[in-house]
């Protein structure tokens, strides 16, 4: 199982109480990794080392580091292409852009859903998520009147 979260302050506490919640639980079987939902290809810790290493101060870098990532994406992605059985979330979509919010649902009996189709295994992924459960979908997720 797979964490995923761009918030860094989240990432450190569910990274300090994961042993804590496996003793509970019995299984020590989740991994926490920063990313964005409508970008689970490119690995923003990464990206955050890269950028501390090779500051972007020119046009020339802003190109270098946009092709890095696109190669990062292809090569090393944060999760790979039909990895995922599941995707469970609760996406704020007041912080995702309107042009990326248009990708992240597709219509379906009873709702809209978020998707992904490319790390998704199958037509097996269903995702439950805040937005379809308060009835958002692509008209409020474009406008950003619903969450």
């Amino acid at each position: 199982m797979i964490g995923v979260d761009m918030n860094d302050d989240m990432l450190t506490l569910a990274r300090r109480n994961a042993p804590e919640v496996a003793r509970r639980v019995g299984h020590a079987n989740v991994s926490f990794k920063k990313g964005k939902i409508q970008d689970l290809r490119l690995d923003r810790d990464w990206l955050d080392e890269h950028l501390r290493a090779q500051p972007v101060r020119s046009e020339a870098d802003l190109a270098r580091v946009e092709a890095q990532m696109a190669e990062q994406r292809r090569q090393r992605p944060l999760v790979p292409d039909a990895s995922i059985d599941v995707v469970i979330s609760s996406c704020v979509l007041n912080l995702v852009r309107p042009e990326d919010k248009r990708d992240l649902f597709f219509p379906c009996t009873g709702g809209t859903l978020l998707r992904h189709p490319r790390e998704t295994k199958g037509e097996g992924y269903c995702v439950t998520t805040e937005a379809a459960a308060n009835g958002c979908g692509p008209k409020g997720a474009e406008s950003g009147s619903c969450c």
